[in-house]
């Protein structure tokens, strides 16, 4: 026997390989512990008081290694911190600093501030750490967080990005409602959704939700028939939170928008890279829509075929949003730039009902129906 441990290998198709192949672990070439950094949520969040900075981490802290006020600073900045020339120290002091663990594997960092002497624009605010040689942030194995610079956001406390389709039954909105602060059921067991008057059945609410900052809400309720002029979300019992723990009153909006026609209006082929590109218009998406590979389809010479792989590399450009197919979606095909091709979507139902992942959506949550095709240029 060599010591070496056998493993089928299987390709993207599911297909095994007839041939065992032999993986060889060295251990003795390791020295000492290899440690992951860990990296905060990319904003903080100050509540309305301005005397308490949160910062958040994915991840269980430990509470007993905490750093000295020393180790943050807030700075103002005219940009983006690492793109900007104007980086100016702010009036802003820290008190103290404090670690939590409130929910699951997810941790809080509470700077007790004074403003006071802060003359500036908060929206021009950042807040530095530099690692200390002494209590560092770090988890439960030692894994210590990395300097950052993160921006300072003051959290909403009012329902958000109301968006109808021109059916109007369903629905999408965030709430600032933060999970961390106002517990892990909370919104599940006490928040209550009212389309005009009307409480929505919780069977017809889906949450696609942040612990920190909020909640994405939508609703699919077939009942509301015209367009909605009023959204309540009231907690029927105790209170809510948002991502600086301020306490949130009644949130109601009136201000509800309704959804833009959705179309590919550009594709595009590089035989050089085997990469194909199309534009959607109007990116009126979900900020999430990230659709599979296998919902669009590709006609090639006058056949049609249905891409493979998961997640389609996507980016906004303007008003538009681009998918980016690469060779993994496009391999099977064996394309060599001579041919025909034009592409659309065309969603693929798989049976699950649960989830509507791997589909495109519009910014209301609503499917997006099948597409016309497109021809692609070369």
């Amino acid at each position: 026997m060599d010591g070496l441990v056998v493993y089928s290998v299987i390709d993207c198709n599911g297909v095994v390989s007839d041939v065992p192949t032999k993986i060889s672990f060295d251990h003795d070439t390791t020295e000492g512990t290899v440690t992951n950094q860990i990296e905060p949520d990319y904003n903080t969040y100050v509540n309305t008081a301005k005397n308490e900075v949160y910062v958040f981490y994915y991840t269980n802290l430990d509470t007993k290694s905490v750093p000295d006020t020393s180790a943050f600073s807030f700075y103002e900045t005219d940009a983006d911190f690492y793109q900007s020339d104007v980086i100016t120290p702010a009036a802003i002091s820290i008190n103290n600093v404090e670690i939590t663990n409130k929910i699951g594997d997810r941790s809080a960092v509470k700077l007790t501030i004074d403003s006071s002497n802060y003359t500036g624009n908060w929206e021009d605010l950042y807040l530095a750490y530099d690692v200390p040689e002494n209590n560092p942030i770090q988890d439960n194995s030692g894994n210590k967080s990395e300097d950052f610079r993160c921006k300072v956001v003051e959290p909403g406390t009012q329902i958000e990005n109301a968006t109808v389709p021109d059916d109007n039954y369903y629905i999408y909105f965030t709430i600032p409602v933060s999970i961390y602060f106002s517990g892990e059921d909370a919104w599940y067991e006490n928040g209550d959704v009212y389309v005009d008057g009307k409480k929505i059945d919780d069977k017809n609410i889906l949450t696609d939700d942040d612990a920190y900052v909020g909640l994405n809400v939508y609703i699919h309720d077939d009942s509301i028939t015209t367009k909605p002029q009023k959204i309540e979300v009231k907690c029927n019992d105790g209170k809510f939170y948002n991502a600086s723990n301020d306490e949130l009153g009644e949130l109601s909006i009136t201000d509800i928008a309704q959804d833009e026609n959705v179309c590919i209006t550009n594709a595009s082929y590089n035989s050089e890279n085997n990469e194909l590109q199309i534009t959607v218009s109007g990116m009126d998406l979900e900020n999430n829509a990230s659709p599979y590979a296998c919902q669009f389809v590709l006609k090639v010479n006058d056949k049609e075929y249905r891409l493979r792989g998961g997640i389609v590399e996507w980016w906004n450009q303007g008003n538009d949003r681009i998918y980016c197919f690469n060779e993994s979606n496009l391999k099977h095909l064996e394309l060599d730039g001579t041919e025909t091709m034009s592409i659309k979507y065309d969603s693929w139902p798989n049976g699950d009902t649960e989830n509507s992942w791997g589909y495109l959506n519009t910014a209301s949550g609503k499917p997006v129906a099948s597409t016309e095709f497109v021809p692609v240029t070369k």
